[in-house]
């Protein structure tokens, strides 16, 4: 309803002029009385009013079902999110303990509350769609998926995303081409922020596995465990992942193209690849590793191209490092303050026309020797360590044994 609008009067010869006040419209020109109309009691100066619209609504009931009003005593998920898609502003949904079978489609602004990972499950998928933002915490989204479409948002605080098998979900590489299956428990094409949060269980086809990227992704403080075929897969956009876990999938994470920095996290005990970039020439990106541990991984503890690892361990993997040759970037693995050890296939293998550089790194006690060189080099910036002698070290402060 119209409350105390007060505008400007402007007067000239023959206009007429819409003035605005409590509950009326006044019509009024240079030569008329004014005359006094009743407002539609449906509209108000920004649009429908909303029946029911408020800061705060709670779900009173688990049925899946939309009887189209939302009241304080009788309020279903479905009805829930109805309204706030409807309503000016962001509103609050509170999802007590329970399971719900509604599909959840976030197309305004929202927070959705539930009672705790364990207590409040849904089970019939989340979506946030183009230009709304949402965040939700402490619920399980069980069975389905999470998608956030281009232009959407999603934070996701001390949650899980689990048990999903999606696998009808179509990749298209950034070069173009031919389309591939994917699939995951979470399919971001927005913005998304994962913190506190365990993705679980999922599978996907070849493209796809817990999480799939396609826009901006930060995950803090989460764990992506037992994801098939891989906890990350990150194919354009940026990734952020620190402070985490990802293991026991296939690979660990996969980026296809795009920027992936990997800070204060754990890649361990996947099957094959910790973390592995792949030396198609799709367009730009990076993969850093800072402050990291990969360890335990049945394949190369990293597998990559254009990458930087700082400050972190590679151990009891196959191979610590395999360093792919690629056009996109001039060397293809830069290490400073690194430890590769104890790794059963070998320390570093640089492969054709691929470019290691190493400062202040230790290789030692790989059992496949601490370097190989298959058709790549190894370039010593100094201060390295190599423990059996197989690594080229010709700079100020290098040691071929320690």
């Amino acid at each position: 309803m119209l409350r105390d609008i007060n505008r400007p009067c402007l007067r000239a010869a023959g206009l007429l002029l819409i003035v605005l006040t409590a509950g009326c419209t006044f019509r009024i020109s240079p030569t008329e009385t004014p005359v006094a109309e009743p407002i539609d009691p449906a509209f108000d100066v920004i649009g429908p009013v909303v029946p029911g619209c408020r800061d705060s609504l709670t779900v009173t009931t688990t049925e899946d079902r939309d009887d189209g009003a939302c009241s304080a005593a009788d309020c279903s998920l479905l009805e829930a999110v109805d309204l706030s898609n409807h309503c000016p502003g962001t509103q609050t949904v509170n999802l007590p303990a329970g399971e719900y079978s509604s599909a959840i489609v976030i197309s305004d602004d929202a927070t959705v509350v539930g009672a705790g990972a364990e207590d409040t499950v849904a089970t019939g998928g989340l979506s946030i769609t183009p230009a709304a933002r949402a965040q939700i915490a402490g619920l399980t989204v069980r069975g389905r998926r999470v998608t956030v479409q281009a232009g959407g948002a999603l934070e996701l605080r001390n949650s899980r995303i689990e048990r999903v098998e999606d696998f009808g979900y179509e990749v298209t590489p950034p070069g173009g081409g031919a389309r591939f299956l994917g699939g995951a428990g979470l399919i971001n094409s927005g913005e998304a922020v994962l913190d506190g949060v365990v993705v679980w269980g999922n599978r996907g086809l070849d493209f796809g596995g817990g999480v799939v990227n396609r826009g901006d992704l930060v995950i803090r403080n989460s764990t992506l465990e037992n994801n098939w075929p891989a906890g990350l897969h990150s194919q354009v956009g940026s990734a952020l992942i620190e402070d985490s876990t990802v293991t026991g999938s296939e690979s660990g994470i996969r980026l296809w193209a795009g920027d992936l920095i990997l800070r204060r996290t754990t890649v361990s005990d996947n099957t094959s690849v910790g973390v592995v970039r792949t030396a198609y020439t799709w367009p730009g990106g990076s993969l850093q590793i800072d402050r990291s541990s990969i360890t335990g991984n049945g394949g190369s503890g990293v597998s990559a191209a254009c990458v930087t690892i700082e400050n972190s361990t590679l151990s009891g993997n196959d191979v610590g490092l395999e360093a792919l040759s690629s056009e996109l970037c001039p060397r293809s693995a830069d290490l400073r303050f690194v430890t590769i050890a104890h790794n059963a296939g070998g320390g570093v293998l640089s492969t054709s026309a691929a470019e290691v550089r190493l400062h202040a790194t230790i290789l030692s006690a790989n059992l496949g020797g601490d370097c190989q060189l298959a058709g790549g080099t190894i370039v010593s910036d100094g201060y390295n360590l190599d423990g059996d002698g197989s690594c080229p070290l010709t700079a100020a402060g290098a040691s071929a044994r320690c």
